[in-house]
């Protein structure tokens, strides 16, 4: 009766005169020995290489003969399969320079006049036209003048700035007056706080609050604040704000 040795049926009688190799312990070993020579390999690929190998080591002499005659035949074969699946490498385009017309020589304007500093700073100012910061800004008041109008202690004023509550704008070198259009009711319009925990600089926060914007369908973010719709405005800070 016939049996099977690693992958080939062989007949006994047929290979009877064939030496058998010695063989090594069983694929654990080979797995081990796999192991110490690859030691970053994973350990599914060490496994199969293992199996393989026992495999292998199963076979007598003549079959490791035949396999070797036919295993120098497969680099050719591989080549030739793979030469048929892998796409063909584009060629690098090539720009052609025409050499033969003349040649143009260009030359810049330079850095012009070298001006002295007080012409520098004459000229400046003629482009620099200053602005008050009601112009931009609306209406603002000092501590005192809101306190007086809308019944808010500076030290509660002072308080809420501190917190980033409300925004306190520098006018001068250190007065610092308040938009009047953040306070509804003698308090900080909700959701004011959390806008300048995004953008983190009042005179930013403040320009930003009043500039329509295409996201809030091109109402103020202070508009939309006051209507409550406090998600909306923190949608858009954060868009261009946000990190």
């Amino acid at each position: 009766m016939d049996r099977y040795i690693g992958m080939e049926e062989v007949n006994p009688m047929a290979t009877s005169h064939a030496r058998k190799a010695p063989t090594f312990g069983g694929a654990d070993d080979l797995i081990g020995a796999f192991a110490k020579k690859n030691p970053t390999a994973s350990r599914m690929r060490l496994t199969r290489l293992g199996r393989v190998a026992a495999r292998l080591d199963a076979l007598t002499d003549d079959q490791l003969n035949g396999l070797d005659r036919v295993s120098a035949k497969l680099p050719d074969l591989v080549d030739r399969i793979l030469a048929q699946v892998r796409p063909a490498a584009k060629a690098p385009e090539r720009f052609i320079v025409d050499r033969s017309g003349p040649v143009e020589i260009v030359q810049g304007e330079g850095l012009g006049e070298l001006l002295s500093e007080e012409e520098g700073r004459r000229r400046m100012d003629e482009y620099a036209t200053p602005v008050s910061l009601e112009s931009w800004a609306g209406p603002t008041a000092g501590p005192v003048d809101i306190e007086r109008t809308l019944k808010i202690p500076r030290s509660t004023l002072h308080h809420w700035q501190r917190k980033g509550l409300v925004i306190g704008l520098l006018n001068g070198v250190r007065k610092n007056v308040f938009p009047l259009e953040q306070f509804v009711d003698g308090k900080p319009v909700a959701g004011l706080d959390e806008v300048m925990a995004i953008i983190n600089q009042p005179r930013v926060t403040w320009r930003w609050m009043l500039t329509p914007h295409p996201l809030l369908g091109g109402a103020k973010p202070l508009t939309r604040l006051k209507q409550g719709r406090q998600e909306e405005v923190l949608r858009a800070a954060q868009t261009n704000f946000g990190q």
